[in-house]
């Protein structure tokens, strides 16, 4: 008889690293197969490439930052001022006024939080992935699928909009460019729900907004697209570093 896996146990799972994820389904009781193991790997490598792009990025900033500082034959006042706020307006790090012990108010750069965003949303994508992996190997008993957001004060309006929808996998409902196959946007809550014919046909088999899309940048299948950083936006040598980067973290 086959486990019953309990409904949130799979967005709670989400949340954590592959290995750990790994481990909350064993001490569920439920058998780690191996293309479980596989899909974790693949989660690592995904991650290790995300983390190789942000740190290109920052460092392509922060040199395209100095070449115009010397250029313009700026002070390190003011370079320093300079890269501080293009590193915040790009989302790298934020500013936030603090007060001193001896009243003085001060203005900080803050920890990056895009990167934080960007981890998570990649997290979730490559964990998705898997996800949507499993469930084509399982189409034959459960070829549908229905999107579930989690519907509070915080969905957004579109995602509100299009939760419920129920389509075969197959559709390209769940197909690149134009996907709601989760995340449809930075941290998003959305998950789908493998469903049988029965169970599809019972509760509507239907797209709630046909033409509405996911957010800006998104709409792409986790399992068959993924970030990928453009090679004419680094610098040759900030290139080759991320890609020696890279190699180093998946031996």
């Amino acid at each position: 008889m086959a486990a019953i896996i309990p409904k949130n146990l799979l967005v709670e799972v989400q949340k954590l690293p592959p290995k750990e994820a790994i481990e909350v389904f064993e001490s569920k009781g439920l058998q780690v197969t191996e293309t479980a193991e596989e899909t974790a790997k693949a989660v690592e490598k995904k991650l290790f490439a995300v983390t190789r792009s942000v740190n290109m990025a920052v460092l392509q900033d922060i040199r395209d930052e100095l070449k115009k500082s010397l250029a313009d034959g700026q002070t390190y006042a003011t370079f320093k001022k300079n890269i501080e706020n293009t590193l915040a307006k790009k989302g790298w790090a934020a500013e936030r006024t603090v007060t001193l012990k001896n009243g003085k108010v001060k203005k900080v750069i803050t920890t990056p939080w895009r990167l934080k965003t960007i981890y998570r949303t990649n997290m979730q994508s490559a964990l998705n992935a898997g996800r949507f992996e499993r469930q084509v190997s399982n189409a034959s008993d459960r070829p549908y699928l229905e999107l579930v957001e989690t519907l509070d004060s915080k969905t957004r309006r579109t995602h509100r909009a299009q939760s419920g929808s129920i389509q075969p996998i197959t559709s390209q409902f769940w197909k690149s460019p134009t996907s709601w196959y989760p995340p449809n946007g930075f941290n998003c809550r959305g998950r789908t729900v493998a469903l049988t014919r029965a169970e599809a046909k019972s509760r509507g088999i239907k797209i709630k907004r046909p033409g509405l899309l996911p957010d800006p940048g998104f709409g792409m299948n986790p399992a068959t697209d993924f970030f990928q950083p453009e090679k004419k936006d680094f610098d040759p040598d900030i290139w080759a570093a991320g890609e020696k980067m890279l190699v180093a973290k998946l031996k």
